[in-house]
């Protein structure tokens, strides 16, 4: 994005963005409208939203890491980490669950009792109906074969979709995710901060802002990329490791060993 627009092409840029884009999500949610969104979802009216952070990249030292959408802190010590994905191109379950997993791993302590791990909530919220049955959320449980009985590990599953409506409050929910412009008695934070963002010029800088920084990173993951690529090549080529770690540094030698396993 260029740097010097104007303030009315930048709000004319923000007026086609969506709840349900991640770059506009990282700049929507905040306390109150993770609070709102939160006691829709998992309908308890007594949940408070202590802390919100956007994007916040776990590292894993084995593998990839994983960026999260939202992750919000509850009074309780809950976490929930909130997603929202338009695309489907991807094997989506899977996806929390190796989400799930790094999260898991990096709210946990060398001594910790299992016991006495953080409980997770992973939120999926997708423009289609993910399991292709009708209901606009879908909650995922682990069940004993044998039994049929459902047990706890402190991990929760909800999948959300925007794509079916069966009028509960979830359903008019959803569909505000992928509305341009609303106004909501219903759910008044989530509607002023809709308005901010795309009418008040703090708003409209602010999502400018997440617009630029991704294009930046696209940019850098991209460089990244090649780097990796090239690095591989020279493996391939029997180069001598401290060369390419002259070249390229020890983190992007180690990224590029890593992905070829």
């Amino acid at each position: 994005m260029k740097k010097h627009l104007s303030l009315e092409e930048r709000r004319k840029k923000v007026q086609d963005f969506l709840i349900i884009h991640d770059v506009f999500f990282e700049v929507f949610a905040n306390k109150a409208t993770c609070q709102e969104i939160l006691r829709t979802i998992l309908d308890d009216e007594t949940i408070a939203v202590e802390q919100v952070i956007t994007q916040k990249s776990l590292r894993n030292l084995y593998g990839r890491s994983v960026r999260l959408d939202v992750l919000c802190i509850l009074g309780d010590g809950r976490k929930v980490n909130i997603e929202v994905q338009r695309s489907d191109n991807d094997d989506h379950v899977r996806r929390v669950r190796f989400n799930s997993s790094i999260m898991t791993a990096c709210n946990s302590y060398p001594g910790e009792h299992f016991k006495d791990i953080a409980d997770i909530t992973m939120i999926y919220i997708t423009e289609f109906d993910l399991f292709n049955s009708g209901y606009p959320i879908y909650h995922v449980h682990k069940t004993i074969e044998e039994t049929g009985n459902i047990i706890s590990d402190g991990m929760k599953e909800i999948y959300v979709n925007t794509e079916c409506n069966d009028g509960s409050k979830i359903s008019r929910l959803m569909k505000h995710f992928i509305e341009k412009v609303f106004y909501d008695d219903e759910f008044p934070e989530i509607s002023k901060c809709i308005y901010e963002l795309k009418n008040e010029e703090g708003g409209i800088n602010a999502v400018c802002d997440i617009m630029r920084m991704y294009e930046e990173e696209a940019a850098k993951e991209a460089t990244e990329e090649a780097n990796i690529r090239a690095i591989k090549n020279m493996l391939r080529f029997g180069v001598d490791k401290e060369q390419i770690l002259t070249e390229y540094g020890e983190e992007l030698y180690n990224l590029a060993v890593n992905s070829t396993k």
